[in-house]
């Protein structure tokens, strides 16, 4: 039985559907959400003001913009044997072409660490261009918007089939300062998603993708701490993931006498 019937049964169709802002998930996660497992870690009070207070901000830089012609409307588009399901930021007509915008609010550390980032390390990017070859069009625009300031930048993406030409921006004068060629990895994508079919399909968790590091300290669990001189840090989808006390055991890690989680994980093999 293929994965859509299978989830079909189980939870509404919305969300067997692939959202193109899901594309760096764990597969595991994404595992959780289509079987329809209650998360153990949802978002606490204040992360979802911090997502209210982004999507406010969020909103008042698209009426900022100039021949906007649609704004967070769903789509839903069937490609390449999936179902993907996704709402555009906005949608501006600028000389007769239609140019997808993708708008991120980000924190003043984050914006500053963005700009000087070499743009393939940008998960974001992989949303725009697939936004993009799902609407066939052929323009759009990544912007960065700082909440603390209201400065801001953009990259401009012209796509031609499957391969990407890719313009950075100048924050001072909007001018050009930096280009990159690019090609969305296509076949590694659908090949990734049909795993994790196969794993639903046989009533499997898929693979963890990221790691995480924890230590007890004085009943507290840290996420980033050093051991022996060496420094650990858990990778932000673990550390943010609503899965994660359930994927990772942590409860029962919390009532071990291990000290740190990987010497939990050894000794539960």
């Amino acid at each position: 039985m293929k994965l859509k019937n299978i989830l079909q049964e189980k939870r509404n169709y919305e969300f067997y559907s692939i959202s193109p802002s899901s594309l760096h998930d764990c597969g595991r996660s994404l595992t959780y959400k289509y079987l329809n497992i209650e998360p153990s870690d949802p978002p606490s009070l204040e992360s979802m003001i911090n997502m209210e207070s982004g999507n406010r901000l969020h909103e008042m830089f698209v009426s900022m913009l100039d021949d906007v012609i649609e704004t967070e409307l769903i789509h839903e588009v069937e490609k390449f044997g999936f179902v993907f399901r996704y709402k555009l930021d906005a949608v501006t007509l600028e000389n007769n072409t239609k140019i997808i915008n993708e708008i991120k609010t980000v924190k003043d550390y984050q914006f500053n660490k963005i700009y000087s980032t070499r743009l393939d390390t940008i998960n974001h990017v992989r949303q725009l261009q697939l936004y993009l070859i799902l609407e066939d069009l052929n323009q759009g625009r990544l912007i960065y918007f700082n909440r603390n300031d209201g400065m801001w930048f953009a990259y401009d993406f012209f796509r031609n089939n499957m391969k990407f030409n890719i313009i950075k921006k100048d924050l001072a004068n909007n001018t050009p300062v930096v280009g990159w060629k690019d090609t969305f990895p296509l076949e590694f994508i659908i090949q990734h998603h049909k795993q994790i079919e196969l794993a639903v399909e046989q009533g499997e968790l898929f693979k963890r993708e990221y790691t995480l590091n924890v230590k007890k300290y004085n009943d507290m669990l840290l996420f980033k701490y050093q051991n022996n001189g060496i420094s650990y840090n858990s990778d932000w989808q673990c550390r943010y993931c609503s899965y994660k006390t359930k994927c990772w055991k942590l409860d029962e890690f919390n009532k071990s006498h291990y000290t740190t989680l990987s010497e939990f994980m050894h000794h539960e093999k």
